[in-house]
């Protein structure tokens, strides 16, 4: 149900997915690797979704999903690492958001080997 939300084209679902990920992550579920590769894909795109609700949730759970799965995030380390730094250099970027980016770069830097 996550993925599915996760992946919808209408802004309220995605943002809903997202909470109920941040929920599951804190929870401790763990995911299996098919899933936990969607889930980076679905991520990933979450990087640039247009609304500013979704982007809030994001960055949300993303530390925490960080944490949670490092070990098996190995894979999606260059593209994460790419993309906070693209979003870190946007030049429109609000604070708070960029506290947030601040926050991932730190949590990825603790957490992998960089």
């Amino acid at each position: 149900d996550i993925l599915r939300r996760m992946s919808s084209n209408e802004w309220a679902e995605r943002k809903e997915g997202l909470v109920s990920l941040y929920h599951t992550v804190r929870l401790g579920r763990a995911f299996s690797p098919p899933e936990l590769k969607l889930l980076t894909e679905l991520l990933t795109k979450r990087f640039y979704d247009p609304n500013s609700q979704v982007f809030a949730a994001f960055l949300d759970v993303l530390p925490d999903f960080i944490i949670a799965y490092k070990r098996e995030l190995n894979d999606w380390l260059y593209i994460l690492l790419t993309r906070l730094l693209i979003r870190l250099g946007s030049p429109d970027i609000l604070d708070s958001v960029f506290k947030k980016l601040k926050q991932c770069l730190s949590i990825v830097n603790t957490s992998f080997d960089v």
